[in-house]
């Protein structure tokens, strides 16, 4: 065997695996097992009116551990267990002539903690001024972020210097340290300013409506909040207003703007890059922003910080909170079809989804009556978005994504392995082979899973053949599945085989390019490559 050739087999298991697994991207805020959550200031922290704050918290695997602070519990797979935590952040004051704003440190930090994955999200509640957000755990934070420019909110930002009023106030940029001590730099053309914070540490600092302030820099990873504590809706009435901001990276990124409520009127996007920052109204006909920095979508009541198409997932968790809730589902054109929620498939006609204009996307809005959706796909990525109303008031996220990988049998935790072992060995061997890897001897059993398999085998490995879990029963002659239960009545035999009873007695598949990965019955003690299999944790549907 050549050196070429020899180095593809040994590379082989790890390319199987990266063909299988689509991580998500660490811009997304998806599972851990570690989180820093801070609650902003709910309309005003001397509101006669407690803060109900919580928040939900959603176990991808059985016997989860969770501490939220002094609270403890265990949670199953798809369980979700809320924890009440009565911490809000203090107003942040300043002296009206500062020319350049200070910051207001506090330890009003909760942090949760589990031994396996799970999703975050939060609820801030005060005197039905609510919003929500989904945290993102402390191994995705990142050391810079973008700031998104003020919204022209009427009423909100009237003044600079009027900072004792919040609802007539500027916004604020809430900065969260994690595990270490760091120094954090908030910066733009004009200067820049700096605070020091201890571990779990939070700052507070203004954006003002005159200000060109343009990323935040950290020396460790942080996460940053973009809010205003009573920002004006309608009829004098002001509420919660706060965004949860990804942190920045320097590629080109392609944003879909999804229509809630088919209603583009008084929608827009905050957009902030590298030297720019600025508010952009949206269109039906291009529903779609690229930037090499972040989009927040705003409208009265609402920042919802937008999917880019590089983020998108296969499976979400959606927790209704709202007096009435929603689903909103981007996908591709020619991928509707492919949508289920729990474990049945969301069956729209294609004139119930609107086309988002210069794309080749579709959105729709579906509304939700379980207190819990597993939204999924079965063979492609998308966006969804919580939307809830309460007052006439909307509020919202993006979903909590659960995996980035699509998979026809449900929602993935944890992908499916397909391995082939670099050593040929004998038919019992490969089957010894797969179980030192806590995998089994691939048994394609249907035609649809032996199609999904073969559409994951590399062509060109330099391996011709591999075993497969099928072998001839030494007692009635017939054909059985090693690790499987069903008859042998789907098969792929090459022509000519299978031979006699007193032929082969286990299975191979050619990989030869010439062949369409068909069986061939052959002695067991052949030396070929094991193919072993291994099948995916999923989450549960209900």
């Amino acid at each position: 065997m050549s050196p070429e050739a020899r180095l593809s087999l040994l590379l082989l298991p790890l390319l199987l695996l990266l063909l299988l697994q689509a991580p998500l991207n660490s811009a997304n805020a998806g599972p851990g097992q570690d989180f820093t959550v801070v609650f902003p200031e709910n309309i005003a922290d001397y509101h006669p009116t407690s803060p109900e704050n919580h928040v939900w918290v959603t176990a991808l695997y059985d016997d989860t551990t969770v501490t939220v602070d002094s609270q403890d519990d265990t949670l199953d797979a798809g369980q979700t267990e809320r924890f009440h935590i009565n911490l809000e952040l203090k107003k942040l004051k300043i002296q009206s002539n500062s020319s350049n704003p200070s910051f207001l440190v506090s330890n009003k930090t909760t942090k949760v903690i589990s031994n396996k994955d799970i999703v975050l999200q939060a609820v801030s509640n005060k005197n039905n001024s609510l919003q929500t957000a989904v945290i993102i755990p402390t191994d995705r934070l990142g050391t810079k972020y973008f700031i998104p420019p003020v919204p022209k909110i009427q009423g909100a930002t009237i003044r600079d210097s009027i900072t004792s009023i919040n609802e007539r106030g500027p916004f604020r940029l809430i900065i969260v340290n994690t595990d270490q001590d760091n120094t954090v730099t908030v910066g733009g053309p004009a200067g820049t300013r700096q605070v020091s914070l201890k571990k779990n540490q939070v700052a507070q600092t203004w954006v003002l409506q005159n200000e060109s302030l343009q990323e935040v820099t950290a020396e460790k990873p942080v996460a940053v909040l973009f809010s205003h504590p009573c920002a004006f809706h309608q009829n004098c009435i002001c509420r919660l207003l706060y965004a949860l901001l990804p942190p920045a990276t320097s590629d080109m990124k392609k944003f879909l703007v999804p229509p809630l409520f088919n209603d583009w009127a008084q929608t827009s996007v905050l957009l902030s890059e590298t030297g720019s920052r600025r508010e952009e109204p949206c269109s039906a006909n291009q529903a779609f922003i690229d930037t090499a920095g972040s989009a927040v979508l705003y409208r009265p009541g609402l920042l919802l910080p937008l999917v880019s198409e590089e983020n998108l997932g296969s499976c979400f968790v959606v927790k209704s909170i709202g007096d009435t809730n929603y689903a909103v589902i981007v996908v591709r054109k020619n991928e509707t079809a492919g949508v289920q929620i729990g474990d049945a498939a969301l069956n729209r006609d294609i004139q119930q989804w609107q086309e988002l204009g210069g794309t080749d996307y579709v959105s729709t809005n579906v509304s939700l009556t379980a207190d819990q959706n597993i939204i999924w796909h079965k063979s492609s990525k998308m966006a969804v978005y919580f939307v809830g109303r309460k007052d006439d008031v909307l509020f919202g996220n993006p979903a909590p994504a659960l995996s980035a990988t699509p998979d026809s049998r449900g929602c993935v935790v944890v992908p499916e392995v397909l391995n082939i072992s670099s050593d040929p060995v004998s038919w019992q061997e490969s089957v010894a082979s797969c179980q030192t890897r806590d995998q089994k001897l691939a048994s394609l059993s249907s035609e649809a899973f032996r199609r999904h398999v073969c559409s994951k085998l590399p062509r060109e490995s330099g391996v011709k053949e591999v075993w497969i879990g099928m072998r001839r029963s030494s007692v009635t002659g017939e054909w059985y599945w090693l690790d499987s239960t069903a008859s042998v009545n789907e098969t792929h035999w090459d022509e000519g085989s299978p031979g006699t009873v007193d032929g082969g007695q286990c299975v191979s598949m050619s990989l030869k390019n010439s062949k369409d990965f068909v069986w061939q019955d052959q002695d067991c003690c052949k030396a070929a490559n094991p193919l072993c299999y291994r099948e995916p944790v999923l989450m549960p549907l209900s």
